[in-house]
């Protein structure tokens, strides 16, 4: 089966990459489950779209006739202006989207064995987004857990092997690979 690029028009456009990966990392922890891993081990799709804001205010609509019977030319009506912010930022969100499967030992617990972990734009976006990838990818790999990392992101260029070496050096059992 062709591997197509999503990420580029006219499939950018019809088959957003979200739904994409999601559905690949559904599908192989279906396959994994369907006879591959041994009988204590199972797989699990884990998805977290992060970085996504959303407005934290409620809106409504009233009648012409509020519940005190005013109506808006009517001299008792209020509007309330909200206060100006008295410090505004630029956001830069550290939570990027999480595509992964985790393969799971159930031994007396669920241990954590493996990770297949599907590559996002948002993990490849702003260096502080490829930090906190690699510094996942790292952490597993200092854990012993196996990682498989698919990086099919066209749309943006960076190299994700080069982040995660430079994250193991911030270990010191892992100096010596």
């Amino acid at each position: 089966m062709p591997l197509n690029d999503h990420f580029q028009p006219p499939l950018s456009v019809r088959r957003p990459w979200e739904g994409i990966h999601s559905a690949w990392a559904t599908t192989i922890a279906y396959h994994l489950n369907s006879g591959l891993l041994p009988k204590d081990y199972f797989a699990m799709p884990l998805l977290t779209v992060g970085g996504r804001v959303e407005v934290d205010v409620g809106t409504f609509q009233e009648s012409a006739t509020g519940a005190t019977g005013a109506t808006p030319q009517s001299p008792d009506v209020v509007t309330w202006s909200p206060p100006q912010p008295t410090l505004t930022m630029p956001l830069e969100a550290t939570d990027a989207d999480s595509f992964e499967v985790q393969v799971v030992r159930d031994f007396g617990g669920p241990q954590l064995r493996a990770a297949i972990e599907i590559v996002s734009p948002g993990n490849k976006d702003r260096p502080a987004a490829r930090r906190a990838f690699a510094t996942k990818c790292a952490t597993y790999l200092q854990r012993g857990v196996s990682l498989i990392v698919i990086d099919i992101v066209t749309s943006r260029r960076a190299n994700l092997h080069a982040d995660i070496m430079q994250a193991l050096k911030g270990y010191p059992e892992t100096n010596r690979l």
